[in-house]
Order: C-alpha cells, then sequence, then structure tokens
C-alpha cells in the first residue's frame, strides 16, 4: 500500500527549449501526478558543466546578451506547471544561441514529498539516493 501511494505523488520533471518569434528559453516541466522539489539545477553542454548562466555565455563569447533568468533551486514545482529558467527576448541573439550553443542542457536534481529523488539530465531520467545541492545559476 506505501508503494501505490508514493507511486500516486510521483513528479516527472524535464527540461526543453524552445526558440520562436518572442526569443530563447529554456524551461522545466513537471509532468508527473505529485509536486517536485528542486533541489538543485545546474547547466550542461557536451560534458562541460557551467555554474551559472553567465560563465556559459562568456565561454562562447555571448557575454554581452541580455538575458533573464530564475533560481528555482528550493521551490515547489506543483504538477503540470512549468517555470522558465533562461531566457533571451532579442530575436537575433536568441538565434544567435541557439545556433551557437546547440546542446545546452540542465541537470535537475528533485525530490518527491516522500523524499524519494530523482536526476534529470535532458535524456534519461534517474532515481538517485544522493545529490550534492548547487545553490543558483542565476548570477
Amino acid at each position: 500500500m506505501a508503494k501505490q501511494h508514493q507511486d500516486s505523488v510521483w513528479p516527472y520533471i524535464y527540461s526543453g527549449r524552445s526558440l520562436n518569434n518572442n526569443g530563447f528559453k529554456m524551461t522545466i516541466y513537471n509532468k508527473g501526478i505529485g509536486p517536485a522539489l528542486i533541489k538543485s539545477v545546474s547547466i550542461n553542454v557536451d560534458g562541460t558543466n557551467y555554474n551559472s548562466w553567465q560563465s556559459l555565455l562568456n565561454q562562447y563569447d555571448l557575454d554581452t546578451l541580455t538575458f533573464y533568468c530564475s533560481n528555482i533551486s528550493g521551490t515547489i514545482i506543483s504538477p503540470q506547471e512549468e517555470h522558465t529558467i533562461f531566457g533571451l527576448t532579442k530575436s537575433t541573439e536568441a538565434l544567435l544561441v541557439w545556433n551557437k550553443i546547440p546542446n545546452i542542457n540542465v541537470d535537475i536534481i528533485y525530490c518527491s514529498i516522500h523524499d524519494e529523488c530523482w536526476n534529470s539530465n535532458g535524456s534519461q531520467i534517474k532515481k538517485i539516493n544522493s545529490y550534492e545541492s548547487i545553490n543558483g545559476i542565476c548570477k
């Protein structure tokens, strides 16, 4: 019965990116049936980790771009809710990032209300037993 109860509140977090007339954005979605407590979010491009959006843009000589971002570590994302964690509203800048950094992923550590935790890395979700918290990537 306890397993059935845990399954009935299972969060399912994944990230996506989009480019349209309104710009570029990275978004986190909870497509599960339970709330997700976000423990940590980190940025990864082709196996290299970045501690902030600014450090990523600096690496690709895009440090003059104007972006917006949101730190969601420590927040709860309800079922069917989404949060934009990074974005560019100028279409020329958005297209530049889309083309110059095509493999941006975010690694997300999140837990259910029963303290079961997972790592979602853009291509797969794995259950984990321990994790390292990362403060905020919106620097």
